[in-house]
């Protein structure tokens, strides 16, 4: 039995805890009583009441468990629950002292006082030693050189972290100074460690002493603010990343890949976009709203953002079984009383369609459902027209026989003077959608013009991840291509305001600020990984593919803008479409669309220039 006994270091710990107690409460008493005679060691009521003192020792160690605590890893928490402990056990020993004993033999308060000191600060100074001298054990052994860390934000998320960083056990990273926006705590110090401005921050510690790792641990910093540092620091190659949830890391062992990266989304450089909820949720109450391609980047955020402002019922029809079921198992665990209905249909298959609008019988319909990729509808241009331009009429022309209030198209910046086969569907959706507003005045035709948005489905964002993960290289057109680009969730917020202020007829144009060089959208996501630019990762020009522009813009030359009252929306001024036109355009279209192998982009100009020019003919009759 005996030799199944397996000795654990805590028993160590349990013995020598306990001499020590005994020592000191046998060295209190004979130094009080200044009396170091050996017989003072033999003394009956020192023995018995060392015995009992002792005893009480054993008791509470095991019934607070103070040996089973590993000392090397002693914290506060730690301390205090054995400074508890000691004080309880003298103030029982001094109890029992103090009751159960003759005056005469009485060893008084000043003893337990004595020994519950000296006891208390042997014990503590032991295993903070123990724990001290451990740490510097393990940073002597530690191949790697701890890797500097500065902390975005002095407030308690910033506390928090550094105490998580300094009590991990492996360490790996040292707190060299907090950041903070705030002029009343520059220049101090938190957790013994300085508060910096963000210049001197820059200037000091990341050039000087290569800090390697930036977390932003606050909740206080604007999107513009976050944008302008990060662009400040990338150059000097660090890695960024943010608490965004303190549930992935606190109370655990502290590592920087579970805090969340920084997303390439707060390189904008825009605020986040306000919007009158009011008046959104005011125009969506009792409403039956259709949300074509509700499963893809644009749909399914609109989905999202109708729920939030309690629509009544949400019909989410899209052509993808798979992300049409993603979005469901999404939408199933959130807790509203909006009715949703999953539909997985073609906005291509009218007969099917007209069936859905009559089933549901829509007050609203957000058309998102559209091919986008500029060269794979190079190659399958008939495709583009079959949903673009005559799936667009499908739906639009079922919005007019159900009598649905509003028709919101999302378009797009490449409709603008477009030289694609995608661009120029979309062109011909917008001239429809025109058309039928100016005669159909029982549903408003409203449309909703944006650019690039940033990480949706098959956008550069996530192909530029892709091939960052793979080391590279990144892939891009031309140096010289640009975009404008701006975030799902803005693009959702817009096409809701629209929504909500349109008349009818207006195409709404959003501010989407400058357009940016996709090289440098490349350039800043490899440092945002932590990578030298062109040194890690390459960036290689691949050349200009079929129907891409360099330059995309908002509106053609033949268009004015009006403002709003939200200063980030404007009206398009353009001139007044005839029902005319659309039918010219259909009848064109589906006369000559086959899958034979012709010049579409031929066919899609001549669609294009002839219904501008029956319109500018028809404004002639109108104005005789």
């Amino acid at each position: 039995m005996l030799s199944k006994l397996k000795l654990r270091p805590y028993f160590f710990v349990f013995f020598l805890d306990i001499v020590l107690i005994a020592v000191t409460f046998i060295s209190s008493t004979l130094y009080h009583n200044r009396n170091l005679a050996l017989k003072k060691f033999v003394d009956p009521n020192l023995l018995v009441k060392a015995s009992i003192h002792t005893g009480l020792a054993i008791l509470l160690w095991l019934v607070f468990k103070i040996n089973k605590r590993i000392i090397k890893h002693y914290r506060a928490i730690d301390f205090i629950r054995l400074i508890t402990v000691i004080s309880l056990l003298h103030l029982i020993s001094f109890g029992i002292d103090y009751l159960f004993t003759v005056n005469s033999l009485k060893f008084g308060i000043v003893v337990f006082v004595e020994s519950f000191f000296v006891s208390t600060v042997a014990l503590i100074v032991i295993r903070y030693s123990v724990s001290f001298l451990y740490e510097k054990f393990i940073s002597f052994h530690n191949q790697a050189p701890l890797k500097k860390i500065l902390i975005y934000g002095a407030g308690e998320r910033g506390t928090i972290l550094k105490k998580s960083i300094e009590s991990s056990i492996n360490k790996k990273y040292l707190v060299v100074g907090y950041i903070d926006d705030d002029k009343n705590k520059i220049s101090r110090y938190l957790l013994g460690t300085k508060i910096y401005s963000k210049q001197e921050a820059i200037s000091k510690l990341i050039s000087q002493q290569k800090v390697s790792n930036i977390i932003i641990a606050t909740n206080k910093i604007s999107i513009k603010d976050k944008s302008d540092f990060i662009e400040k620091v990338l150059p000097f190659k660090v890695k960024v990343r943010q608490i965004d949830s303190f549930t992935n890391w606190y109370d655990t062992e502290f590592n920087f890949s579970k805090l969340a990266t920084i997303n390439i989304n707060d390189l904008m450089g825009r605020d986040s976009v306000a919007i009158n909820n009011d008046l959104i949720i005011s125009s969506l109450q009792n409403k039956v709203a259709f949300v074509t391609g509700a499963a893809g980047s644009i749909g399914s955020e609109l989905v999202r953002k109708l729920v939030e402002n309690n629509a009544e019922t949400i019909i989410c029809i899209d052509f993808s079984e798979s992300a049409l079921y993603d979005l469901q198992q999404e939408l199933i665990k959130k807790n509203t009383t909006t009715v949703i209905h999953y539909v997985l249909a073609d906005i291509r298959d009218k007969t099917y369609l007209e069936f859905l609008f009559k089933k549901y019988l829509p007050n609203v319909v957000f058309h998102a459902a559209a091919y986008k990729h500029v060269p794979m509808m190079e190659e399958f241009p008939w495709q583009s027209i079959n949903t673009n331009v005559l799936g667009t009429w499908n739906v639009a022309k079922l919005s007019i026989d159900c009598e649905v209030e509003k028709f919101i198209l999302i378009s797009t910046d490449k409709a603008v003077n477009p030289q694609s086969i995608m661009g120029t569907t979309k062109r011909l959706a917008e001239i429809l959608i025109r058309s039928l507003s100016t005669d159909y005045i029982h549903t408003k035709f409203i449309i909703t013009r944006f650019g690039n948005v940033l990480d949706s489905n098959g956008s550069v964002v996530p192909l530029f991840k892709k091939q960052i993960l793979q080391g590279g290289p990144i892939t891009v057109t031309h140096p010289d291509m640009e975009r404008f680009f701006m975030t799902i969730p803005e693009a959702c917020h817009l096409v809701l305001e629209a929504f909500a202020m349109g008349n009818g007829g207006e195409i709404f144009v959003f501010d989407m600020g400058k357009p940016i060089k996709i090289k440098d959208l490349a350039a800043n996501m490899i440092r945002l990984a932590g990578y030298v630019p062109n040194v890690d990762i390459n960036i290689i020009y691949t050349g200009v593919r079929k129907g891409e522009k360099l330059s995309e813009e908002m509106f053609s030359n033949r268009e004015t803008f009006l403002p709003t009252h939200h200063d980030k929306i404007f009206i398009s001024s353009e001139a007044t479409f005839y029902s005319k036109v659309a039918n010219r355009i259909i009848s064109k279209l589906t006369q000559n669309l086959s899958y034979n192998s012709f010049n579409y982009q031929i066919l899609l100009n001549e669609v294009l220039a002839d219904a501008e020019k029956l319109n500018v003919e028809n404004e002639i009759l109108e104005a005789v």
